[in-house]
């Protein structure tokens, strides 16, 4: 009866040691992530990928500036289609995420970029000058 329960006891603890060591750390959740820009195609309505970006600091840098434009309140009704689109995919074939899709827009200068989202309601935002840089390097 007692190595029973010894036997029980030391189940439990490996089977605590293994769920607990086993929890993904957010970086490597990262390392599924990419980014696609397109731009208009000659229509003006449809859009063309013309680069992946699967550099990990890269993309996270670029998520932490979208979440931005995902947690406004703020709409806009832009008067132009996106000069440029960027879709953020999850490729880890264990999540359960969907694409999103920013649009970007260029200010007159080209100086100052504003993101809609478009996965989630259409929050807005015009991104700062550093920010803007940052987007305008990926693009």
């Amino acid at each position: 009866m007692r190595s029973l329960r010894t036997l029980i006891l030391i189940m439990i603890i490996a089977l605590l040691t293994v769920g607990c060591s086993t929890s993904t750390k957010k970086a490597d959740l990262d390392n599924f992530l990419l980014l696609e820009v397109s731009k208009p195609d000659t229509d003006g309505k449809t859009y063309i990928e013309y680069k992946t970006i699967k550099d990990a600091a890269t993309v996270t840098e670029i998520k932490q500036i979208f979440i931005q434009a995902d947690e406004s309140n703020a709409m806009a009704s832009m008067s132009r289609n996106a000069d440029r689109k960027i879709i953020l995919k999850n490729t880890n074939p264990v999540a359960s995420s969907e694409p999103q899709t920013y649009g970007i827009w260029y200010s007159p200068d080209s100086k100052y970029v504003e993101v809609v989202s478009e996965t989630f309601g259409g929050g807005y935002i015009k991104l700062n000058l550093k920010e803007s840089k940052i987007v305008l390097e990926v693009l």
